[in-house]
Parts: structure tokens; C-alpha cells; sequence
């Protein structure tokens, strides 16, 4: 077995310890969004989407 994939399994293992319990808790207790929270997240987005298929109808 080569020394990368035992160091990208040492990697994946702390991921697992580490991170992904501390992500679960950040989701719990996050505060949650409005529909105004939602509509400004939502319209740049949209906006870009829309420039994106100009652009591509435009070549």
C-alpha cells in the first residue's frame, strides 16, 4: 500500500473525528432564515442565472 492513500486515510478518519460533529452542531443551533432572508439570497442568484443563460443564448 503506497503512503498517500494511508495518509488520505488518516485524513478521511480525522474529517469523520473532527469536523463532521462540529457541523452537525453548527446546523442544529443556527439561527434559521426568513422569507426575506431566503428572497436576498435568492435574487442575486437567480439574476446570475439569468445573465448566464443570456450569454450562452448570445454565442
Amino acid at each position: 500500500m503506497d503512503w498517500t492513500l494511508v495518509l488520505q486515510a488518516v485524513f478521511a478518519v480525522a474529517i469523520a473525528v473532527f469536523v463532521i460533529p462540529r457541523a452537525l452542531n453548527m446546523a442544529r443551533n443556527s439561527p434559521k432564515g426568513s422569507s426575506a432572508d431566503w428572497m436576498g439570497a435568492a435574487l442575486p442568484l437567480i439574476a446570475v442565472l439569468v445573465f448566464v443563460l443570456f450569454l450562452m443564448s448570445a454565442a
